[in-house]
């Protein structure tokens, strides 16, 4: 079977956030990137899925500037069998959701898929719309936040779990589909120094995003960022030290009187 696999480059989590003078950007300067959590659930699925059908082929894709190339590198070292990268001129951070998934949806159109696999969401945006809008665009059945996968036998189905509150909700659908992984669907594995030194070496393939034909609506942005603010600093936390039927009632007496929460 075939797997496409929709990645993209992210802030590391661990990262300090700083913003641009203009407020509508964050700032890049020292900061680091990294593949975006979540899709590193979904990149250790097509794996597995491929340990299970040998005759499977894993094609990776991205999104964005010259700078997105490197999660391409990581998800080779790991095995996958095709990368490859849209080159545009703002990087993927910088991309809004629905150019992003148009974009994505015109190439994988031109491909041959039985499954397509996103993570849930970009811990940048937090949109959580990308996979489910490729999957409109390409008119396929989909299931988002997954957290199990049953591929069929024959390799024409699917039994995927999903959370819901209170509940698990077991959908069965055929494929070709689209799934985004939530964490909890696996446990990503780590790339061996072998496979790092070897991805280094092999060739991910260039398309222009200006040769995917897009009609001028479609580049034309249809968000406007008009400002970015950080969060704001929270207080420090307060011990309440003492005897434990003290402490309570001194608990009780914060959140009645300066809480007011109670």
């Amino acid at each position: 079977m075939d797997i496409i696999l929709c990645l993209k480059e992210v802030p590391d989590t661990a990262s300090i956030i700083k913003l641009s003078p203009d407020k509508k950007s964050i700032n890049k300067q020292d900061l680091s990137f990294c593949m975006n959590p979540y899709d590193e659930y979904a990149l250790e699925e097509s794996l597995r899925i491929r340990d299970k059908f040998s005759d499977t082929k894993i094609t990776v894709v991205t999104l964005g500037d010259r700078g997105a190339e490197q999660v391409l590198r990581t998800a080779l070292s790991l095995g996958v069998d095709k990368a490859v990268h849209i080159l545009t001129d703002k990087p993927s951070g910088e991309l809004e959701a629905f150019f992003s998934s148009l974009c994505l949806s015109k190439f994988i159109s031109t491909l041959k898929y039985d499954l397509i696999l996103c993570g849930k969401q970009a811990v940048d945006d937090d949109s959580s719309s990308v996979g489910a809008m490729i999957a409109q665009f390409l008119n396929i059945p989909q299931v988002t936040v997954i957290t199990k996968l049953q591929i069929k036998d024959d390799k024409k189905g699917f039994i995927a779990h999903k959370e819901i509150e209170g509940a698990e909700e077991v959908i069965e659908g055929t494929l070709p589909a689209l799934l985004t992984a939530q964490k909890g669907l696996n446990e990503p594995r780590l790339p061996s120094l072998m496979g790092i030194i070897q991805a280094k070496k092999k060739l991910i393939e260039k398309v222009d995003v200006k040769g995917l034909a897009l009609k001028e609506d479609e580049i034309i942005s249809k968000l406007e960022i008009v400002s970015m603010e950080l969060p704001k600093d929270r207080k420090p936390g307060r011990v309440i030290g003492g005897e434990p039927d003290v402490a309570v009632k001194e608990l009780i007496k914060i959140l009645k009187d300066d809480a007011k929460v109670l």
